[in-house]
């Protein structure tokens, strides 16, 4: 049975956040005068400023710092008005070569020491610190879910997100033939975004330059506990799909040898095709490869045998440690095939609520702003 994708590693999180009341320049100079400028500052046409924050694990470290920062920004004179928006980015991969802390440090460090401007593989950690892009199937639940809940999430957010330009709705968008048929992320992403802008509740623009999807209906805000709630809400989404709706199979088997065996291809298979797979270094010693040959080679064998066909395996596993370099990283073939990943029958599939699944202090919270809100 193939490793469940929210079982191997975790997710991270993404914010931008929109507020009015202080410029571009003021932000950055509160933020340097709190030791707080670990975020780009950047100017948002709709509200104001933004503060943008690097990617941060989804963890009680990553929170108490965005609070911090919100904190500071309100007491310079930060405010929200109805133009604002609150913005998440969801990793479309989860990190499997750090520890959260490991991760934080590194994330926080290159913000510090980057501009919103400069290039993303100085701004954000990359490499072999991910493992595999999420399956499609995972994906398209997720945006299921949520679109057919948008009535129950309009309840919990302010009115102002509802039917707004700037995040309209998908209700309509994940019940059509288009959505139902849909069988890759761009065949999604027009039936989700019909006029390929990003104001929709849910975009994939990031997908291919920030490995992200982005939730843009959460109102503008600074508070902490809103936007944890909110965080949590969104990922809880994702690993109750994963463990409750999907259904993982081995099928198709791989050939045993499918190179000429004496080729570098066929020293790279055989020696992955083993039980305990290899290396990058083990392949980079035995065959003269570089880390960009290993990672090459591996993304064709996905393309030709299957997206799943190779299993990444985590450096820890492996005896090495964040900042040891990529060469601990493994590589296993999965030798009954690439994993087939479909939808449970309605019988046996967890339920689509959006609440399935959430711990019950988050629940208590979201049921608490929904009466709020209501009067």
């Amino acid at each position: 049975m193939t490793r469940k994708f929210t079982d191997n590693g975790f997710l991270t999180m993404g914010y931008e956040c929109e507020f009015t009341g202080l410029t571009q320049s003021e932000t950055l100079r509160e933020l340097i005068a709190n030791g707080l400028d670990f975020v780009w500052v950047t100017r948002d046409v709709s509200c104001g400023t933004e503060v943008v924050f690097p990617p941060l694990p989804i963890y009680e470290r990553s929170f108490d710092f965005v609070r911090k920062v919100y904190e500071c920004l309100e007491n310079a004179g930060a405010r929200i008005n109805t133009n604002c928006g609150h913005h998440v980015h969801i990793s479309n991969r989860t990190v499997i070569n750090a520890t959260k802390d490991e991760f934080f440090e590194d994330a926080t460090n290159r913000a510090h020491s980057t501009e919103y401007n400069s290039d993303s593989d100085r701004k954000y950690p990359s490499g072999d610190l991910f493992g595999d892009v999420m399956p499609f199937e995972l994906v398209k639940d997720v945006v299921y879910r949520y679109g057919i809940n948008q009535p129950e999430i309009n309840r919990m957010l302010a009115p102002s997100r509802s039917n707004n330009t700037h995040c309209q709705t998908i209700e309509r968008n994940v019940i059509t033939d288009e959505f139902r048929n849909s069988s890759s992320i761009l065949e999604l992403q027009n039936a989700v975004q019909p006029d390929r802008g990003k104001f929709w509740a849910i975009n994939f623009h990031g997908w291919q330059s920030k490995n992200t999807i982005e939730f843009r209906q959460h109102q503008g805000t600074l508070s902490k506990d809103k936007i944890f709630a909110w965080t949590k809400l969104i990922e809880n989404l994702f690993i109750w799909s994963d463990n409750e709706r999907l259904h993982y199979e081995q099928a198709d088997e791989l050939p045993e040898m499918p190179f000429r065996p004496t080729s570098r291809n066929g020293v790279a298979w055989r020696m992955c095709y083993d039980d305990n797979g290899a290396s990058v270094q083990e392949l980079m010693d035995a065959i003269g490869w570089n880390p960009n040959n290993v990672r090459r080679t591996i993304s064709e064998w996905r393309t030709r045998f299957g997206d799943n066909s190779v299993t990444t395996v985590s450096q820890q596993n492996n005896g090495g440690h964040y900042g040891d370099g990529e060469t601990f990283t493994k590589y296993v073939l999965n030798k009954n095939g690439s994993a087939v990943i479909t939808l449970l029958p309605e019988n046996r599939a967890g339920q689509t609520s959006i609440y399935a699944g959430l711990d019950d202090d988050i629940f208590e919270y979201i049921q608490q702003r929904i009466i709020e809100l209501q009067r």
